[in-house]
């Protein structure tokens, strides 16, 4: 899970996917790339390798560039919402 996230929401996952899907098309490749790398981080660390520290290493510098990606991407969402009304 990321920080300040106490549960994963597949539904709210979902709708964020099929939204995006219907508005911007890069937004919803960042978010199915992020999901996916989410994802594949948590089983890592359930069923994954100790040893495997470099794999988790990477994804983890993945994921988070895709939080700021989105961040960056909501901000500018929210500005333009803002200005327009």
């Amino acid at each position: 899970m990321l920080e300040r996230e106490f549960v994963i929401e597949p539904v709210r996952e979902f709708f964020d996917l099929f939204f995006s899907l219907l508005g911007d098309r890069k937004r919803y490749k960042y978010l199915l790339e992020f999901y996916r790398d989410r994802r594949e981080l948590g089983f890592r660390y359930l069923y994954g390798n100790p040893g495997d520290y470099t794999e988790i290493e990477k994804l983890k510098i993945r994921t988070a560039e895709f939080q700021k990606q989105l961040a960056v991407m909501l901000t500018l969402l929210l500005i333009l919402s803002v200005s327009l009304s």
